[in-house]
């Protein structure tokens, strides 16, 4: 992963914005699970299940932290990653309060 950012000191608040940029690889994209059911008899038998994940995915962030000088922090993050089979996004918003 690689960030980049800046900051940005107004009166009272520090500014915080960033943007992150990775790649993923998975070595094993192919997995072959084993499995029953839960309680079911041993009689009952198994059954496989395949999962196919991607190889390579990419991954990028962009937030902003909010510092105060009351010791109040904010932040905010948006997350996207993606590949040839798939899309993810994802956000956060964090509230704390240091003492």
């Amino acid at each position: 992963m690689v960030e980049f950012g800046g900051r940005y000191d107004l009166d009272g608040v520090i500014l915080r914005p960033f943007l992150t940029a990775g790649v993923s690889f998975n070595t094993n994209a192919a997995r072959v699970v084993n499995a029953r059911f839960a309680g079911a008899a041993g009689q009952d038998g198994t059954f496989q299940t395949t999962l196919n994940s991607p190889a390579i995915i990419g991954i990028f962030t962009a937030g902003l932290t909010v510092y105060q000088r009351n010791g109040l922090e904010v932040k905010a993050e948006y997350g996207f990653s993606a590949s040839d089979s798939f899309q993810m996004r994802s956000g956060s918003l964090r509230l704390a309060y240091h003492f």
